[in-house]
């Protein structure tokens, strides 16, 4: 598997530099290779275009917007998933890279 591009939707907190950097180490740990933009639920739009991801993740928070946010990621035909609130809080990396992945084959 080349580069893949994942779309991260969440507030820019130190939390999310946290989850930022526990993906890419589990990513570096299975020799995969991801571009991770994060990106306010405000812009997710302008960020399917110019991002253009593989695969867009909402954090726990913003699990309320899922049926929005799948509206606009339909339109990009770019699979859509909310983390796990336990993944997030433990900063699972290999996890949520796990949950990517899947959504990557279906």
């Amino acid at each position: 598997m080349g580069n893949k591009k994942l779309l991260l939707v969440g507030d820019q907190t130190p939390t999310i530099t946290r989850l930022v950097s526990a993906i890419k180490k589990a990513a570096t740990a299975q020799e995969k290779s991801y571009t991770i933009v994060v990106t306010s639920h405000s812009h997710v739009d302008e960020q399917l275009r110019a991002a253009q991801p593989d695969i867009v993740l909402l954090t726990p928070q913003l699990a309320y917007l899922k049926a929005e946010m799948q509206r606009q990621t339909d339109e990009f035909g770019v699979p859509l998933a909310v983390i796990k609130l336990s993944d997030y809080t433990q900063m699972a990396g290999d996890h949520i890279l796990l949950i990517a992945e899947q959504l990557l084959v279906t």
